[in-house]
């Protein structure tokens, strides 16, 4: 009751509510007599324990132990044992708090730490906290396991299901190779390995074949490991290539080299630096004297013409500045996804472009012996040098029909991020592989 009213109201139980540390509670089997021979049954052993719980709190626990005088049947507590692990300390309920905080919600060990001394008035070290994250990981493959025939009856029901297979890792790490029931999202099963296995693939293609029943149809990469295990393993299903591997190896034979060329075409001109400079001298010039308020630069925004009360050299150096800013904000142009699904350098030479034309149109027009945009000329001098560039601009418009392809096959793909979101494109929800579009 204590961890209902916690978390569905989303406080910290108050000092009043916890329970006293070390407070005594006893837990026996609630039978008195033996199921056999119906003898009254005797206390065998008592054990102390001092387990740590959320329901529980931090009690001194007396555990009796139960036994037949006649044939010797032992009778542990029940209700104890649905509470906290065998052998162990620490209460289920503390171990999910733990393991939805780590897996669910991303909280580091002091921020797990921190929560349940505030939440619950528990003090763990860092290191339990990081043994009982990978405890609720292993409590969580054996209810997986233990649930198994129920898995594969809900599979069945719907259908079918089409399993996705592939291995992900961080630099220097194992690969986490993961069998996913795609119609459902559901992990079906994984594994660790130091690099793709066609054997050690293959054998957990066979679990899932054991413990689901054969899939519809394979979907993975262009791995030619995960090739060979399919052969080997289960060369009657349909062997499916994932859209999103498809267009990601055609987008990078597309792009890979002429955005490589961009970059390298970018930082042989040195012209985010040079821009960079200038934006830092224009901050240490407005610490110097009294800068903007953001009302003045709303207004310069909206309607420079009828802004008042601000100095000509300074608004023209605020004017620089902001293009500047806008400069190196090119980034949000990007969707946070992976090349080259996001190209980077190419969205940086946009802005130059943009940037470029713009300052060709507005200085003609505002610029006058008296009020001179130096600041502005010397932008545009800068960009001047990316524009006449042949090698840039002939890279920057091979790249731009390459983009434009991989644009149109992605559309066709049904892989094309949704205008107005930034969500990256492996983070949105796929299209559903319903059983009777894969059949």
């Amino acid at each position: 009751m204590r961890h209902r009213l916690v978390r569905s109201a989303g406080l910290a139980l108050s000092t009043a509510a916890r329970l006293p540390k070390h407070y005594d509670l006893e837990s026996s089997n609630w039978r008195t007599v033996c199921d056999r021979c119906q003898a009254p049954l005797r206390r065998k052993r008592i054990s102390i324990h001092y387990p740590i719980g959320l329901l529980l709190g931090q009690p001194r626990v007396r555990l009796v132990q139960k036994q037949c005088p006649l044939c010797s049947r032992i009778y542990n507590p029940e209700t104890y044992s649905e509470l906290v692990p065998p052998h162990g300390n620490y209460a289920f309920d503390l171990i999910v708090e733990i393991g939805s905080a780590r897996f669910l919600r991303h909280r580091q060990n002091l921020e797990i730490q921190k929560e349940l001394d505030e939440h619950w008035g528990l003090q763990l070290p860092c290191s339990t906290i990081s043994e009982l994250a990978q405890s609720f990981l292993d409590y969580l493959a054996a209810s997986h396991q233990t649930h198994i025939p129920e898995l594969r009856a809900h599979l069945q029901q719907a259908g079918g299901y089409a399993l996705h297979v592939d291995g992900t890792c961080e630099a220097g790490t194992e690969i986490i190779f993961n069998a996913v029931a795609g119609n459902c999202g559901w992990t079906l099963a994984g594994c660790k390995m130091t690099a793709e296995d066609a054997t050690q693939i293959e054998n957990l293609l066979k679990l899932c074949v054991e413990w689901f029943g054969k899939p519809l149809a394979l979907v993975r990469d262009l791995s030619s490991q995960i090739e060979a295990a399919h052969r080997r393993a289960m060369p009657e299903i349909p062997d499916l290539i994932c859209h999103y591997h498809f267009l990601l190896n055609v987008g990078i034979k597309l792009c890979d080299k002429l955005h490589t060329k961009l970059n390298a075409c970018l930082r042989r001109l040195k012209i985010r630096p040079a821009l960079c400079s200038m934006r830092h001298d224009l901050v240490r010039y407005s610490k110097q004297r009294a800068s903007l308020t953001s009302s003045q630069i709303d207004q310069l925004l909206l309607d420079p013409e009828q802004i008042v009360g601000i100095d000509s050299v300074q608004e023209r150096r605020a004017l620089a500045y902001m293009l500047l800013a806008w400069l190196e904000d090119y980034k949000s142009d990007l969707h946070g996804e992976y090349f080259p699904f996001d190209l980077p350098s190419l969205a940086l030479f946009r802005r130059y472009r943009v940037a470029y034309d713009w300052l060709v149109q507005i200085i003609p027009v505002t610029d006058s012996p008296n009020q001179s945009f130096s600041s502005l000329k010397t932008i545009m001098r800068h960009l001047a040098v990316v524009v006449g560039d042949q090698e840039l601009t002939a890279t920057a418009e091979r790249l731009e029909k390459s983009a434009s392809l991989f644009d149109e096959l992605r559309q066709a793909l049904r892989l094309k991020s949704n205008e107005g979101e930034r969500r990256p494109l492996l983070r949105q929800r796929s299209v559903a592989d319903e059983p009777l579009d894969l059949k």
